[in-house]
């Protein structure tokens, strides 16, 4: 990870300010926002709903549009505002003119009002906001029914709740006094409407749009779904990259830097909340967030930090051992609390209760309680609080965790009285030891699909051995390992640091003996490929996969882009084999030359999404030949495919043992150096 801290000196350094501010249709297309209106127009029928988009940043600072305005319009401009007619079933959007000089002199092109703004947007109109008034004024006269936001807008690293808070408490304050622009709105609608004289019924019939708006945004579509899984894809890299960082004397916002590289590397505008890492005692509090504590050895750090990535979130805990290796009181605490948690993680699905899913758990929870090999009492106290504080919650449960989306805490509650397709939200139950004043804590993203439930983020290490293996990678970049074959030894090196996800459960395979007994099965020899298959020029590699009918339970992995390790197909490149994109689990290949179609952006996948380089043939490429020069199944030749061969090897060439190549005195074993 050194050379991580020297890059992080580099971007933070030199270049802190730049952040990418993405335009609400390079996320996503204006029918996505179209649907949205269309929901709101069928809700508020007759009535008309106006949202205000938030100002320009007091100072030099990226914009960020507040929540309820960019759900509905994708607009990122200041100071713009939509009228969404429901009986006219028209969208107007008000938007600040350009000037030349912020257009071809400051900024580079922005948006404001014309038929083009309309056009791209996907609205009726676009005009300029100096219409605003008069378009106010023409709803107020004819007396039709409002609807805009109560709540205070939410901006970045915030959910409703905070501003709601904030503005109440300076509206209280005999200080301040000051109120929400929302309020504010509201109050200058009434004015308005008493300015236009005394008669009968002008006050005017203002609602709230909050509670139509925060439904829709609780149950996310397959687009929004998509943004989330990358922002948890971020986050999980994020928390890989501290754990490699992470040993005894740093400060907990040391660990901070490494994920905030990870957060801007990827894209992210900034941190979706301030950074949650907490050591030793600062563990057993909720939302620690000091974080100038030294790490101690022997002390294990709590690591709950997400980014905000094109107006999404995520939320991911994960705890890990300061100098890489859990004691056996740890393993004791931590072990039981895990299998506690899965507990309520396992018992998760589709058209139940909270209170079904905790009563399920409960169960499991009873079972694993007299079956543990408790040795500390303390521990086994802490152990039964926490399944006796489910057992209370479990009668009258309304919730597992809290909703994420737009924001990390978001909005909409549960929607209905069972989990359904669409719902995204994290479980973080706390296990406590009172006397000793530390604390555990977890958290998943779980997405509720059609089937049951799916966890966004499974491939983030959450077993003991699966952490402790993976720190165990920090001291070095490449891990060595090395694949004995039936036709000699491959010794590749896998890039930890450029592609830790692909690399960690490579590892996992690799450790837990599943190679042993698999593979290599196929070969893509240009004389086994089919030349009526479009778009799709012949490649030379050999792949490989673990033993027939194993089933070791990992779940499949997110992609890392070669756009985004910046690992490319290249001669003797190892890359994890898919179907589609986050589908790669345990078959891998070797590229036997240059092929830059594997690569992000290419269309040897239909999606251009690429596979995931993540390491290198060191020693043995002769080896990799011999087994592309292997003979393959015949097969009968049709129109569609005139080939007589196929790229199934036969016989397969089997892996007799798949090791890290260690030296003596490593935390892992393997094969001798």
């Amino acid at each position: 990870m050194r050379r991580v801290i020297v890059l992080l000196l580099v971007v933070f350094g030199l270049g802190a300010s730049a952040q990418p501010v993405f335009r609400g249709t390079e996320i996503f297309p204006a029918e996505e926002f179209a649907a949205r209106r269309a929901r709101v127009m069928t809700e508020i029928g007759d009535g008309v709903a106006i949202v205000l988009g938030t100002t320009e940043p007091a100072g030099e600072m990226p914009f960020r549009q507040n929540s309820q305005f960019f759900y509905l319009t994708g607009v990122t401009e200041p100071r713009a505002s939509v009228v969404i007619d429901g009986r006219a079933k028209t969208t107007t959007v008000f938007l600040q003119p350009k000037t030349a000089r912020q257009d071809d002199s400051q900024y580079g092109k922005g948006m404001g009002p014309g038929p083009d703004a309309a056009r791209t947007l996907g609205v009726d109109a676009a005009v300029d906001r100096a219409g605003f008034t008069a378009a106010i004024e023409s709803v107020l006269a004819a007396k039709r029914v409002i609807y805009t936001p109560f709540a205070a807008e939410v901006l970045g690293s915030q959910s409703q709740g905070d501003p709601t808070r904030l503005w109440t408490a300076n509206k209280q304050d005999p200080w301040d006094g000051r109120d929400s622009r929302e309020a504010t709105f509201i109050a200058k609608l009434k004015e308005k409407a008493f300015a236009a004289g005394p008669a009968p019924g002008m006050n005017p019939d203002v609602k709230n749009l909050d509670p139509i708006v925060n439904a829709m945004r609780a149950v996310k579509s397959a687009r929004e779904v998509a943004v989330i899984r990358e922002a948890t894809n971020i986050t999980g890299l994020a928390i890989m990259a501290a754990m490699r960082e992470s040993r005894p004397g740093l400060r907990e916002y040391e660990l901070q830097a490494p994920a905030e590289y990870v957060f801007k590397k990827h894209g992210a505008l900034g941190a979706s909340y301030f950074a949650l890492i907490a050591t030793g005692q600062n563990t057993y509090y909720t939302h620690y967030n000091r974080n100038t504590a030294v790490l101690a050895d022997g002390d294990l750090v709590q690591f709950d930090y997400a980014p905000d990535y094109k107006y999404y979130q995520s939320d991911v805990t994960r705890v890990f051992p300061a100098n890489g290796k859990f004691t056996p009181r740890q393993r004791e605490m931590y072990g039981i609390y895990l299998k506690l948690y899965q507990a309520v993680l396992t018992s998760i699905n589709v058209h139940i209760t909270p209170s079904d899913v905790i009563k399920a758990a409960l169960v499991k929870m009873d079972a694993i309680m007299s079956s543990y090999p408790f040795t500390d009492a303390r521990i086994k106290t802490a152990a039964t609080n926490f399944v006796e504080n489910y057992r209370r919650q479990q009668p009258n449960a309304r919730s597992l965790g809290h909703n994420v989306g737009m924001e990390v805490h978001d909005v909409g509650g549960l929607q209905a009285p069972t989990l359904e397709p669409g719902r995204v939200f994290t479980i973080e139950p706390q296990f406590r030891i009172e006397e000793e004043h530390l604390g555990i804590r977890l958290e998943d993203m779980i997405l509720i699909t059609d089937t049951g439930y799916e966890n966004l983020s499974a491939f983030v290490p959450i077993e003991i051995d699966d952490i402790e293996r993976w720190m165990a990678t920090r001291e070095a970049a490449l891990v060595p390992v090395r694949l004995e074959t039936a036709l000699g030894d491959i010794d590749i090196a896998l890039d930890a640091e450029r592609a830790p996800i692909s690399t960690a459960n490579f590892l996992k395979y690799v450790d837990g003996g599943f190679y042993e007994g698999g593979r290599f099965h196929r070969t893509t020899r240009p004389e086994t490929y089919n030349p009526v298959l479009p778009n799709r020029p012949p490649m030379r590699v050999i792949q490989a996969g673990i033993k027939p009918g194993a089933r070791p339970g990992i779940a499949p992995i997110p992609l890392e882009r070669t756009s985004a390790t910046g690992l490319h197909h290249l001669k003797g490149t190892v890359s994890m084999a898919r179907g589609g994109p986050d589908t790669a689990t345990s078959d891998f290949f070797i590229c036997l030359e240059d092929d830059p179609t594997l690569d992000f952006g290419w269309k040897r996948f239909d999606d251009g999404q690429g596979a995931a380089a993540f390491g290198h043939v060191t020693r043995g490429f002769d080896v990799v030949q011999k087994i592309n020069a292997q003979p393959t199944a015949p097969r009968q030749a049709t129109p569609d495919n005139p080939l007589t061969l196929t790229q199934n090897l036969a016989p397969p060439i089997g892996i007799i043992k798949a090791c890290r190549i260690v030296a003596a005195g490593m935390p892992v074993s393997g094969c001798p150096k």
